[in-house]
């Protein structure tokens, strides 16, 4: 019982704006990976910085690679993360505005998780398209069960590889 009572003699209780503060304070002081990279080395090139900060992500992931059971979790999406950088690459050489749409996609993400209400607004927006896709193809099935040669064509796979692949 003495024991118990010397460790509450020792406790400072904090009010919760106090914590927040604190908080704060350590969010403010501690920079994010990206400004460590950039703040490390300024490259001359954007496309330099990119790649850097591309292969300090994985070898920040390696390097917290400490057990088997993450051997077999972080290897895969190492390897993945390659793979999809690399096809964007094969894109992007012949549409260098795919790097821009990637670079939009990532600062909207980024806005959507930190804002709640931002992230229910789109996620009700994409319901809505979704709405409006599935009408779409019910209206382009009708017109193509009562023989749309038009509806018909933009319906069959091969002819749509062909356009995309005329761009």
């Amino acid at each position: 019982m003495e024991h118990a009572e010397v460790v509450e003699t020792n406790v400072n209780r904090l009010d919760p704006r106090d914590l927040n503060s604190i908080i704060q304070a350590v969010k403010a002081d501690a920079p994010s990976s990206s400004q460590q990279t950039s703040a490390a080395y300024s490259f001359k090139g954007e496309e330099f910085g990119r790649q850097h900060e591309f292969n300090s992500s994985l070898v920040r992931k390696l390097s917290n690679v400490h057990c088997s059971e993450d051997i077999e979790t972080v290897i895969p999406e190492v390897i993945h993360e390659p793979n999809v950088r690399n096809e964007r690459l094969k894109i992007a050489n012949s549409h260098p505005q795919v790097f821009q749409f990637l670079d939009i996609k990532t600062m909207a993400e980024s806005f959507m998780s930190m804002d709640p209400r931002l992230s229910e607004f789109m996620e009700s927006i994409k319901k809505r398209g979704r709405r409006q896709e599935k009408k779409t193809v019910h209206v382009l099935n009708a017109l193509s069960e009562a023989g749309n040669s038009m509806v018909t064509c933009f319906l069959q796979p091969s002819l749509v590889s062909r356009l995309f692949q005329l761009e």
